[in-house]
């Protein structure tokens, strides 16, 4: 045979194997072949849908370019092409074409890898983008459903410009090739996503976060640590993290205790530092990693997660370690500069925060932090005003007021406060994560806690809109056993398809987190996802009794955008709280939404149940000491839980926001701010989008409203002047701040308290009597010394008095007091005599502010029923507490007890033995002169039987 010959038959032979494959590999009817599906590929075919696509689409899920698999006779789909391989030279292709704001073509030819790209760059990955059992495909309905082409472009896509994207070279699970029409086009519209990000986070990990996130109760007796509740919060945030950063977002985590330092060794394979004895050298390269990269994020969880408590509180040093890592950052920085700070202490290791001011910029040890640093903050556990006063101020020079606190009590569908407290930061952390992420406009909408008991289901709702880009579930679940690391939940469309959610759910400890990227297929058809979803949690295979559970659900919307805000700074008792929700779909405002406001807040003012609750013993074993005398009585109080109720929160009326402009801007404000501490807004929205349809939204924020000094109900007063031998003056000093409606300012203050003199040297230092009261002691030069003293509160002055004003002004030690009222006889006594007069004189001898002694008169007459008249006379010595303060138009209304023993006279009739206890309330109109009145019960030891009898009584008090 000639070599020309057998040359053409071999030649004939091989094009007619592959035929011959692709028959055997086909259906009875035909061969199956890979085609593109324009419909349902991201963004779809411009033929299939006119919607322009934002230009940052290539960067934020990719260009999924998917494929069916379709007998080429009968157009029958199946699912027996797939997984699709890359085997056969393929090339996968971006084409940006020519456009008013893109004068030259480009052809960008992608890699294979699953890296992140190189700016400008492309690169792909094969994925399963099918919501079914990711291992029920091939020829033996047991292989992966791969069946997309996931393109990352690492760059913005030009506006109004046609993008063209394709694969060629792709092959299925039986050598099935494709058809020739492999390219999906789309336009772009203008530009919509805010910069990539640089995010550092800054842990403190002193030794007051082994403390608990709330007091202990009898219903929560033993409350999660503060670390623990941040560990659980950072793995919802870098779950969440997960679905959603792009190409050039970075992460960084700072630690710090006395000093501060990375985190994450920023070296390969990023291995958790160990936070050292001493502090370490400064780091020379930045501790920024690329956020998209899942190993990064799992690296940085993995050293929250082994975080321990160590020592003191250095929020200074954590704040500049975070500036450092921005600063080394000079690989393609970003200037979207995002810190999330979270401390649960009261600074005490330089350097120091300084007390922010109503302007930019926040200072550190008298330095100027980067404005184009955002800080936001969150705080777990309890603090003293100055403490919270700090992070709030920060959160309002550098995050637009977003601030939150840790430790509000259960709402009505939980049981459990330590649950809700955890709930209540992992919320922060996602709404941290929404502002600082640049996605279409990830927001939540739904934020629920609940209850679910073993063998039972609850079911929780949420609406989506056709205009969600994608949607993130995240469940999570407190207080369950071992045996409870999973909490089944079905996922049933608004159409009552039941999702198969096998492929789309990451297991963390105690948390699931399941992205729906729409439109979603299953089976072949489209899953609805415009209207109301339901997500039903079972409790048929729990081993505990019940499960507290909180159920997170975050939108990344194409259009609608919500905008939450407090507009107001440092905000004082009995001062409103303004706030502010804007609604906009696609620019356009949203009219006619319902926007409500459920508040809490608290139940006692901070200052006073302080001030007026007994200094329980103080502990010093801590390896971080509290800063202040005022910080230890706190944290002595909150630790025990007999004292819960004094941190409780109470329920006020809801607010509704009205858009009195048709503006799309919802606003009202909280007017009953009159005690000191947090106050919480739980806000809900519910409206219709033009282009999304109906529409919820969700969001937490926190305001701490704290008593600012007022120097009309301020007591200031000269205690002691005491000669010395060489001509000079020892002179005590007192002051008790108060606010404008009586409250007050309490323990806690002694590093934020100045008291001034214009003469002489400071003897004893300004001393926290832990009561609400604080003393300094001045040496003066002579006895006639006259200095000013000027008190300054958080660096502003609240009075200024001489030394001859506090002498001739201030109140004294004494008070006198005359009462008058009724009487009521007991038991045998009230048989005899009826009621009648009573009338009460004493002297009281003012210890401290809040306890005195009194020496009592009492003449109490009792009209005789069956005998004559009685006149009682009544000599006793009382001891007086005064336990609570509330305020009343503007001035102090204190509570008191009191009791005593004393000589009880009858006329006619001989002295007996007796005593007397009651309680009261002193309303105080001036420094010096107050209204007072008075319930005592009477007990004389008479022979046969104890004389007994009650009196009320009201009337005027004047210290001197």
């Amino acid at each position: 045979m000639h070599t020309g010959a057998l040359v053409h038959k071999l030649c004939r032979v091989c094009a007619f194997t592959p035929f011959l494959f692709l028959i055997t590999q086909g259906t009875a009817a035909g061969v199956n072949q890979l085609v593109v599906n324009f419909a349902t590929s991201k963004p779809p075919d411009s033929s299939q849908s006119g919607t322009l696509v934002y230009v940052e689409k290539g960067k934020i899920e990719g260009l999924l370019l998917r494929f069916d698999c379709k007998d080429n006779v009968t157009h029958v789909s199946s699912n027996l092409c797939f997984p699709i391989s890359n085997s056969m030279s393929p090339s996968v292709q971006v084409k940006i074409l020519v456009s008013a704001t893109h004068p030259t073509a480009e052809t960008l030819t992608c890699s294979a890898s699953t890296a992140p790209p190189a700016p400008h760059t492309c690169s792909y990955t094969l994925v399963n983008q099918r919501v079914m059992n990711p291992n029920s495909c091939g020829p033996a309905g047991a292989s992966p459903c791969v069946d997309t082409v996931k393109i990352i472009y690492n760059d913005t896509f030009p506006t109004f410009t046609q993008i063209q994207y394709s694969a060629t070279g792709m092959v299925g699970a039986s050598g099935e090739l494709q058809n020739l029409v492999n390219q999906v086009s789309f336009t772009t519209r203008s530009t919509n996503t805010a910069p990539t990000v640089s995010m550092e986070l800054v842990f403190d990990i002193s030794g007051s976060m082994d403390l608990t996130t709330i007091p202990p109760s009898l219903i929560t007796p033993n409350p999660s640590k503060r670390l623990a509740a941040l560990k659980s919060a950072a793995d919802t945030f870098f779950g969440i993290l997960n679905s959603y950063s792009l190409p050039r977002d970075k992460l960084g985590l700072v630690v710090f205790s006395d000093f501060a330092m990375p985190g994450v060794d920023p070296n390969p394979p990023h291995a958790c530092l160990a936070f050292p004895a001493t502090s370490p050298s400064p780091p020379v390269v930045t501790n920024l990693l690329a956020a998209d990269d899942p190993a990064n994020v799992t690296a940085t969880n993995t050293c929250v997660q082994n975080q321990v408590a160590t020592r003191s509180t250095s929020i200074g040093a954590g704040l500049l370690s975070a500036k450092a890592g921005f600063d080394l950052d000079t690989t393609n920085p970003n200037t979207n500069k995002q810190v999330l700070l979270f401390s649960d202490g009261l600074q005490n290791t330089a350097p120091n925060v300084d007390p922010p001011q109503p302007t930019p910029p926040l200072k550190i040890g008298g330095n100027p932090y980067p404005s184009d640093i955002h800080v936001c903050t969150v705080t777990a556990g309890r603090m003293t005003a100055p403490g919270f006063s700090l992070q709030q101020g920060i959160a309002d020079l550098t995050c637009n007021h977003q601030y939150d606190n840790v430790g509000i009590p259960p709402s009505t569908s939980t049981t459990d406060p330590d649950a809700f407290a955890q709930a209540e930061l992992q919320t922060f952390f996602a709404q941290f994560l929404e502002t600082a992420v640049p996605t279409d406009k990830l927001e939540t909408v739904a934020d629920t806690t609940g209850h679910v008991l073993a063998g039972s289901t609850v079911t929780e709702k949420f609406l989506g809109a056709s205009s969600d880009a994608s949607v993130t579930i995240v469940l999570s679940w407190f207080g369950a056993s071992e045996g409870d690391r999973i909490l089944p939940f079905q996922l049933k469309a608004p159409d009552g398809t039941i999702l198969n959610l096998e492929n789309l759910t990451r297991l963390s400890h105690n948390t699931c987190f399941t992205t729906l990227s729409f439109p979603i297929f299953q089976g072949g058809v489209q899953v609805a996802q415009k209207g109301q979803w339901e997500l039903v949690i079972s409790g048929a295979t729990l081993h505990s009794h019940s499960i507290d559970y909180h159920l997170l659900v975050l939108a990344d919307n194409l259009t609608i955008a919500s905008d939450f805000t407090i507009d107001a700074h440092d905000v004082g008792t009995g001062e409103p709280i303004p706030i502010r929700v804007k609604l906009s779909d696609d620019g356009l405002p949203i009219l006619n939404a319902t926007v409500q406001a459920q508040l809490m807040g608290p139940a006692n003012s901070q200052g006073n149940l302080l001030s007026n609750t007994p200094t329980p013993p103080l502990s010093s074993s801590m390896t971080d000491p509290a800063s202040t005398k005022g910080q230890a009585k706190l944290d002595a109080l909150a630790s025990d839980p007999a004292n819960a109720s004094l941190f409780a929160n109470n329920g006020l009326p809801t607010l509704t926001l009205l858009d009195s402009g048709n503006s799309g801007v919802y606003t009202s404000q909280l007017t009953d701010t009159s005690n000191e501490g947090h106050y919480y807004f739980s806000i809900r929205v519910r409206g219709t989008s033009a282009k999304g349809g109906d529409f919820q939204r969700s969001y937490q924020i926190a305001r701490f409203v704290r008593s600012k000094p007022n120097a009309k109900n301020t007591v200031f007063k000269l205690l002691r002047s005491e000669p010395q031998a060489n001509g000079s003056v020892l002179v005590t000093l007192q002051a008790i701040p108060h606010d404008a409606r009586g409250n007050f300012l309490g323990p806690g203050y002694e590093k934020d308290m100045k008291i001034k003199s214009s003469q002489g040297t400071i003897e004893s230092p300004l001393d926290d009597k832990l009561d609400g009261s604080y003393e300094i002691t001045y040496r003066l030069p002579s006895a006639s010394s006259n200095p000013s003293f000027t008190i300054e509160i958080m660096g502003e002055t609240v009075t200024t008095k001489t030394r001859k004003q506090l002498q001739g002004n201030t109140p004294g030690r004494f008070a006198v007091f005359l009462d008058a009222g009724a009487n009521f006889p007991h038991d045998t006594f009230g048989t005899i005599f009826d009621k009648g007069f009573s009338l009460n004189a004493g002297l009281e001898y003012v210890a401290t502010s809040h306890f005195s002694l009194e020496g009592i008169f009492g003449y109490h007459h009792f009209p005789g029923t069956i005998t004559p008249d009685l006149n009682l006379y009544q000599f006793s010595a009382n001891a007086k507490l005064y336990w609570k303060t509330y305020s009343w138009g503007g001035r102090p209304v204190r509570l008191f007890v009191n009791a005593g023993p004393g000589g009880y006279r009858f006329s006619p009739g001989s002295t007996y033995f007796g005593g007397n206890v009651g309680a009261g309330v002193l309303y105080e109109l001036r420094s010096r002169f107050g209204l007072q009145g008075s319930y005592n019960f009477h007990a004389v030891n008479t022979p046969v039987e104890a004389t007994k009898f009650s009196t009320v009584q009201g009337g005027i008090r004047f210290v001197f």
